[in-house]
């Protein structure tokens, strides 16, 4: 899983889950929502590459699906114009810090969905899959 850091922006409302229709976690990703009471917001936009640009997409070149997350505090069109800026101008630079103004109940809410999915995960007697008709879905390495 791969995220970009809204979730400390308020409490977590949806899970934007890019590459979602690419493997099997999709079950596993709708029951933590469910879980939470977090809505669920399927990948809108496939054609942008997005799950390519993620910093797990090395794990997509060995076989190993994983989804692209953002924990958002409200729905997109809410903070769909904070996203931009903030990923142009903060992220993954040295003034991407912790800071007074992060929301730690957002932050524990995405801590708490990770949790929830990677014990689904490891309680599976299956590894995660690509979907057949992924571009990603080739034997791991």
């Amino acid at each position: 899983m791969d995220g970009i850091g809204s979730e400390s922006w308020g409490e977590m409302k949806a899970f934007y889950a890019i590459g979602i229709q690419q493997s099997d976690l999709q079950v596993q990703i709708a029951n933590a929502c469910h879980v939470l009471k977090v809505e669920l917001i399927p990948d809108m936009l496939i054609n942008a590459q997005l799950l390519q640009r993620s910093d797990a997409f090395e794990f997509a070149q060995h076989g190993i699906p994983f989804v692209y997350g953002i924990g958002l505090p409200g729905d997109m069109a809410e903070v769909g114009a904070r996203f931009g800026p903030w990923l142009r101008d903060t992220t993954h630079y040295e003034y991407d810090k912790i800071g007074p103004s992060w929301n730690w109940h957002g932050v524990q809410k995405y801590a708490q969905f990770f949790t929830i999915l990677g014990m689904s995960i490891a309680n599976k007697t299956e590894s995660p899959a690509w979907e057949p008709s992924s571009p990603f879905r080739r034997p791991r390495r």
